[in-house]
């Protein structure tokens, strides 16, 4: 079943995750985690992404599953429960995902910023109600 949703504009953060999956796990054609190839290095490659956008952003699965080539939240889902299952099994792709997570998770947390009047944490590139009071 295809997803009806509108799939999101791209971020910074969602552009960095797509970058560094596509970096760790080598050539990949263009597009990848939204074509509908079905080859091994490339559904494990999207699901990593899916994992990594689920984990990093604050979309939701249904606009992941958009965002990957029109697919289902449920698609989503399994993609996740896949990645998690795959690293306790394969050692090399559990190393793969961790130095991923590294480098993503020092991206989101240098990408979060402090706003001067109020302590609330904005990704870099989202919309901040006082963002024009400050810049």
């Amino acid at each position: 079943m295809a997803c009806a949703a509108q799939p999101p504009e791209m971020t910074d953060t969602m552009q960095f995750i797509l970058e560094n999956v596509e970096h760790h796990y080598g050539t990949l054609p263009p597009m990848w985690w939204a074509i509908k190839a079905r080859r091994r290095e490339i559904v494990t490659a999207r699901h990593i992404a899916m994992y990594m956008l689920d984990k990093y952003t604050d979309l939701s699965l249904t606009s992941i599953g958009a965002f990957c080539g029109r697919r289902d939240h449920t698609t989503v889902i399994h993609g996740k429960r896949n990645v998690e299952n795959l690293q306790l099994f394969d050692k090399h792709l559990s190393r793969v995902i961790q130095r991923i997570e590294t480098e993503v998770g020092a991206y989101v947390s240098d990408a979060i910023r402090v706003t001067d009047d109020s302590s609330t944490f904005w990704p870099r590139g989202a919309y901040s109600p006082i963002q024009h009071l400050i810049a």
